[in-house]
């Protein structure tokens, strides 16, 4: 039989060849695209990895930038900006991948150790409307909720947690002069140093103990009783933390 006959005596049906032709084309288109969305997900997936782990490092970078304060270089500072990290990131820089500057969002939350600490939203992403709904947040809460609820690439930092080591690290300094203050007492008549220039000679000059900020404690001796004394210290925000000491 001639081709010819053969395409005339279909009648304008589809042959079983044909419809198993499109059987398979359809199948195949649709195994197609969803092998394409599940490498878009993927993709989607790594990308905002890949972004809050650059958040992350910037996060890190500025409680370095942080922790390593010092008045004597006068490096102390409440400013928290992605200048400040810039300077202690090692794995990264500031900017997304498109070159722009990672973005930080900073707002007011809670008051503590007479100082006012900030949440900061730290964005390395470049989408723009993400940037933008961040940008918008009215307050700190807004932005430790958003960066919760959403599976972006964002980071909260909050300033409170380090100032908080801070101090704690300060007192437990604190604690350890005022062990040698009493290890001193005991070995001199149960009495402190008589003045602040006895105390840095015996004992400070020996520890050569200061808080987290480098600065040396203050030690004031009872003007009414050589066995009571007050040492302490003061932050750079000119708050004080002191333990009295006494052999009564």
């Amino acid at each position: 039989m001639r081709a010819q006959d053969i395409i005339t005596n279909q009648k304008g049906a589809f042959s079983p060849f044909m419809y198993g032709m499109l059987i398979g084309v359809a199948v195949f288109s649709t195994a197609v695209s969803h092998w394409a969305k599940q490498d878009m997900l993927k993709m989607e997936e790594q990308r905002i990895k890949t972004e809050k782990s650059h958040a992350q490092d910037i996060r890190n970078a500025l409680e370095s930038a942080i922790l390593v304060e010092n008045v004597n270089d006068v490096s102390y500072s409440e400013v928290y900006d992605l200048g400040r990290a810039q300077g202690f990131l090692s794995r990264s820089t500031g900017r997304t991948r498109t070159g722009a500057d990672v973005q930080l969002t900073g707002q007011d939350s809670t008051t503590e150790f007479g100082r006012q600490n900030r949440r900061i939203a730290i964005t390395a992403s470049d989408d723009t409307f993400l940037r933008d709904e961040v940008s918008a947040l009215g307050d700190a809460d807004a932005l430790s909720s958003y960066s919760a609820q959403k599976d972006q690439s964002l980071e909260v930092f909050d300033t409170s947690k380090v100032r908080t080591r801070q101090i704690k690290q300060s007192e437990q300094i604190l604690n350890m002069e005022a062990s040698q203050l009493y290890r001193y007492a005991m070995e001199n008549n149960y009495t402190f140093p008589p003045d602040q220039a006895t105390y840095e000679a015996s004992i400070n000059n020996i520890t050569n103990f200061k808080d987290v900020w480098g600065a040396d404690f203050t030690y004031v001796p009872s003007s009414a009783n050589p066995t009571s004394a007050t040492i302490y210290f003061v932050t750079p925000w000119g708050v004080s933390r002191s333990i009295i000491v006494t052999m009564e």
